[in-house]
């Protein structure tokens, strides 16, 4: 746990140099903690959240071209992703607690990064982004791209039950892909499987910011949220609602983008590695919405 947020460049690097020497020899070495930096503190700086499964290897042609846009940029690895052992059992370990721990820790880390730090997350990243958009006025734009509330899987009523059932039953290890199972398919660096609690927390997380969300506006300086209308994981519905909420309570500096259906996009629309990818779509957007 970081005790304070970082007061300069320096110190900055130092925390982030501490995070990065926990990437040992259990972790692919592609899917580390990775920093760009111009070597000072810049205008901007951006800070991405991975997806759940996935690791910074996700942001990784993404995060040069904000890079080549002036900007700082922190790919943090989120703890129990990334490593080597694809079959790794230890998603089922994640908390609530640790996940918003590790997020509230990173940003600290980057907050003497840029005179303005932006955030940008995509599905459990997009949770943990409206999260942050919710409790952290030092965040000068908070992005968050396709956050996983709710899921077509679950009817949306009955959410709320269903999370607080995976989170007391046993842990149960679930396919991404069912019919290609432990196949060698890309993305390689991504586990082919996930763990019911650890969605569950990350779920039940998102349920809280809606909560707060109609009681409080965000503290965040503006908060954008990116939509996928044809993600075949991914409802939207509690993402509109969020909206909804926040725009009642007041807050002027709320931006609702949705992808035009016509791209027919995947849930997972920042991995370059997807076979289905249009990051020549997703990327332009993306970058212009948030520069």
């Amino acid at each position: 746990m970081i005790n304070s947020p970082a007061q300069s460049y320096a110190e900055s690097i130092q925390y982030i140099n501490t995070l990065q020497a926990l990437d040992d020899e259990t972790v692919n070495p592609e899917c580390s903690t990775r920093l760009l930096t111009h070597g000072d503190k810049t205008a901007r700086a951006i800070v991405l959240l991975h997806g759940y499964t996935n690791n910074p290897r996700q942001y990784r042609i993404l995060a040069e071209q904000f890079f080549q846009r002036g900007y700082n940029v922190f790919i943090p690895r989120f703890p129990g992703h990334g490593l080597k052992d694809r079959m790794t059992d230890t998603l089922q370990h994640q908390t609530e607690t640790n996940l918003l721990t590790f997020t509230n820790d990173v940003m600290d880390m980057a907050q003497g990064l840029g005179d303005q730090i932006t955030v940008l997350g995509f599905s459990m990243g997009g949770v943990l982004a409206l999260w942050l958009a919710q409790q952290r006025a030092d965040i000068a734009v908070v992005c968050a791209v396709s956050p996983a509330l709710a899921f077509h899987a679950i009817p949306l009523k009955q959410t709320s039950v269903i999370i607080k059932y995976f989170l007391l039953a046993p842990n149960q290890f679930n396919w991404c892909d069912p019919e290609m199972k432990d196949a060698p398919a890309p993305p390689l660096h991504a586990y082919p499987r996930y763990a019911t609690r650890g969605l569950a927390h990350i779920v039940n997380i998102g349920l809280k910011v809606r909560s707060q969300s109609r009681r409080s506006q965000p503290k965040a300086g503006s908060t954008l949220l990116i939509l996928n209308p044809t993600d075949e994981s991914v409802n939207n519905a509690y993402a509109q609602e969020i909206a909804a909420n926040w725009n009642a309570r007041g807050y002027k500096n709320l931006r609702l983008y949705e992808f035009d259906a016509k791209y027919n996009l995947i849930h997972d629309l920042i991995e370059p590695d997807q076979p289905k990818q249009q990051i020549d779509v997703v990327y332009p957007i993306l970058l212009d919405l948030i520069a």
